[in-house]
C-alpha cells in the first residue's frame, strides 16, 4: 500500500472515532498539533522518528508525556503509529485528515493563479463559479 493510501487509511480510522463535527476538528487540530511540534523540535523529531527507540517504549512514552494534554483517541491513534512501526505516515496523515473533515462539510478547496493581482471582488466571483460548476 502506498504511503499517501496508508495515511488516509489512517486518517480515516480516527475520525470514525470521533462522535460529532467539533470533536472530529479537534481531533484534527490535536494531531496536527503534534506534528508541528515534531517539525519545531528536533530531539522530538529524533525520538519520534528513531528505529532505535523501541517501538511499545515509544508508544509508553508518548503515552505517559502525553496523557492530560490529548484527548484518547488522538493519544491512542499517535501511540499505534508508533507500536505499529508508521511514526513517518504522521504527517501524510494529517493532511488526509484535513481533507477528509473538508470531504464531510462539504468544502472543497483550491487556488487561484492569475497574472495579475486580483481584486477581492474578482475572487469572490471566481469562487461562485467554481461554485456552480461543482455544485457547491
Amino acid at each position: 500500500m502506498r504511503a499517501s493510501a496508508a495515511a488516509k487509511v489512517w486518517a480515516r480510522a480516527l475520525l470514525e472515532s470521533a462522535r460529532s463535527e467539533a470533536e472530529a476538528r479537534d481531533y484534527g487540530a490535536q494531531i496536527a498539533s503534534f506534528r508541528d511540534a515534531l517539525r519545531a523540535d528536533e530531539a522530538l523529531r529524533a525520538f519520534w522518528e528513531s528505529p532505535g527507540v523501541g517501538r511499545d517504549r515509544k508508544s509508553g512514552l508518548l503515552r505517559r508525556s502525553l496523557a492530560g494534554h490529548l484527548s484518547p483517541a488522538p493519544l491512542n491513534f499517535l501511540c499505534l503509529l508508533a507500536r505499529k512501526g508508521r511514526t513517518r505516515l504522521l504527517a501524510a496523515a494529517c493532511d488526509a485528515y484535513a481533507a477528509l473533515l473538508d470531504e464531510a462539510a462539504g468544502i472543497v478547496r483550491g487556488t487561484l493563479r492569475a497574472a495579475a493581482p486580483v481584486t477581492p471582488a474578482a475572487c469572490a466571483r471566481a469562487a461562485a463559479a467554481l461554485g456552480r460548476i461543482v455544485g457547491r
